[in-house]
């Protein structure tokens, strides 16, 4: 909690396009994470604190994996956000999902090789998620099949230790916990939006975790009144830092990629936009 009254705090952050840096732009303090709290949150409390003109421009929301917040943010893409669409965080659906369902017994002597066998299986599933694997359906599904096969091999077996109750229960997480949110993980049905090819919310998460860990951190015996006032003095502390890293960026005249005139004037970012304009 961050503050003494028990209240969850909950965030929202975006990607900076220029910076590739997460910023947090609202908090909001819910009692419970009962669906009527997410659901004032967003039917009612976002169509107030942000303008409707910016609520048209977002192509792209990333939420975790509690059920209550889905099944409000699906009725908020129809009113508030309607030219948005979902996506789900692939850190919440894989590392999470695999603590939350999959119990492996595995001796100390054999676990760092099992360790391998289970990333491996991750690094594949994230691979769906991410730019450069598969593109289409055709490719998806073969790298779907590829990956049963190689959860039912005998490295695999060899592996859990020839425990075959093991190797059942993690076809059942792939199969009931993973590919039923294929459209809310796979990066090829929405490579044409612009997203900056978010996968999970790690980043979002880490903005959590700076916080408390902050050297101004909000901690769980504040009031409310001082948790905010902390909270704004990050905000203030942060701007400050992202402007600083803007005006290192905008004052650069060393952009050995390109030889434009307009690159000793223009942001690292908004040069490789023109430059690969002009290359077209």
């Amino acid at each position: 909690h961050s503050n003494n009254k028990g209240f969850h705090l909950m965030t929202f952050s975006c990607r900076n396009s220029g910076l590739a840096k997460q910023s947090v732009f609202m908090w909001l303090w819910l009692p419970d994470q009962k669906r009527f709290s997410f659901r004032w949150v967003f039917q009612h409390a976002l169509k107030m604190l942000l303008p409707l003109h910016v609520r048209l421009r977002v192509r792209f929301i990333m939420k975790d994996g509690d059920p209550q917040q889905r099944n409000e943010i699906l009725r908020s893409l129809l009113s508030v956000f309607p030219n948005a669409i979902e996506g789900s965080c692939g850190w919440h659906i894989v590392d999470r999902g695999w603590h939350s369902h999959i119990r492996a017994c595995i001796a100390k002597a054999y676990r760092p090789h099992w360790n391998k066998i289970v990333k491996k299986i991750h690094t594949w599933i994230y691979s769906w998620m991410k730019p450069g694997f598969v593109e289409d359906p055709d490719e998806y599904e073969i790298s779907k099949a590829l990956l049963i096969r190689f959860i039912c091999s005998d490295v695999v077996l060899r592996a859990a230790r020839n425990n075959k109750a093991l190797i059942i229960d993690i076809l059942k997480f792939v199969r009931s916990h993973v590919f039923v949110y294929e459209q809310q993980y796979l990066f090829y049905l929405r490579k044409r939006v612009k997203h900056y090819a978010v996968a999970h919310g790690t980043q979002h998460e880490g903005t959590n975790t700076a916080l408390k860990e902050h050297s101004a951190g909000i901690k769980g015996t504040m009031n409310m009144d001082i948790a905010a006032k902390t909270i704004i003095l990050q905000s203030k502390l942060k701007v400050e830092e992202l402007n600083a890293m803007i005006y290192r960026d905008f004052s650069r005249s060393d952009k050995p990629w390109s030889i434009s005139p307009t690159s000793k004037h223009l942001l690292s970012f908004a040069e490789a936009l023109l430059k690969a304009v002009r290359e077209r």
